[in-house]
């Protein structure tokens, strides 16, 4: 990703409430959600749809996979993400890490935490 201006983001969240905030604050943010699911293998099928140009992605996903598994499928498919998390591990980091997972925020999730992150994102 690069430049400013607005992105296509696939939200993985799997607490719903959740993932409606967080589609709330990227379009707060300028950035248009194209699709939000709730498991890895949902935003697969997701990301193959809609070719997002960034992905949102939970660490804690239910389901068969977790958020870092997804992060490095979805990396396989030219897609960038960020972690988000409500705790950050050091195994949590380096797995991540080793998935080119862009950045990690934790919770509470805020703009400015999301604003902070995506800068850094579309500036590489």
């Amino acid at each position: 990703m690069t430049g400013g201006g607005q992105h296509r983001v696939l939200i993985v969240e799997d607490e719903h409430l959740v993932a409606m905030s967080l589609s709330l604050m990227m379009e707060d943010l300028d950035h248009a959600v194209c699709a939000v699911a709730p498991t890895g293998a949902a935003a697969i099928e997701a990301a193959g749809a809609h070719r997002p140009d960034l992905a949102l992605i939970d660490v804690g996903l239910r389901g068969g996979m977790d958020g870092i598994e997804t992060a490095g499928v979805l990396r396989g498919m030219g897609i960038p993400s960020i972690s988000l998390s409500g705790e950050a591990s050091p195994e949590a980091m380096e797995r991540a890490g080793r998935a080119a997972v862009l950045d990690f925020v934790q919770k509470p999730y805020t703009l400015d935490r999301l604003r902070a992150a995506l800068a850094k994102v579309t500036a590489q």
